[in-house]
């Protein structure tokens, strides 16, 4: 099977030794990050960047990154919260006083979202019987 296959099946996996019996497999994944990407997030209201803090980031220059904190105060009630928004690099944010309720905050650059590129990973296979490792690099 494909690796994916093989890494899917991972509790349902057997070899076949010299004797003609079977010994179970452990596989284990380690996966590589091989590059970040920043997608523009689309305008929202700011119950919506609320919602997505976790991974909102703030174009500062070219190229450049800032992590974005998103802070809510107030009730429950949408129009008594007011946002707050800061950047890890200390860069300006907001220029408009769009700050509270499900209103639509302003940017001087848009938020982004960030994405890890996983283009790699390895399996470690570890026959239980045997103790031998084969490391297959993918």
């Amino acid at each position: 099977g494909t690796p994916t296959e093989l890494y899917n099946d991972r509790n349902n996996l057997y070899v076949k030794l010299e004797n003609n019996t079977y010994s179970p497999v452990s596989v284990t994944r380690t996966s590589t990050v091989t590059g970040t990407t920043y997608t523009a997030y689309p305008n929202q209201d700011n119950s919506d960047y609320y919602s997505a803090r976790a991974n909102l980031y703030h174009k500062c220059s070219e190229g450049v990154y800032g992590k974005v904190t998103v802070n809510r105060t107030g009730g429950y009630i949408s129009f008594n919260r007011t946002y707050s928004y800061s950047c890890a690099n200390g860069c300006t944010l907001n220029v408009g006083n769009n700050n509270s309720g499900d209103d639509t905050p302003s940017f001087h650059n848009k938020l982004y979202r960030k994405t890890d590129s996983q283009l790699s990973f390895s399996l470690l296979f570890l026959l239980k019987r045997q103790m031998v490792q084969l490391k297959l690099q993918l």
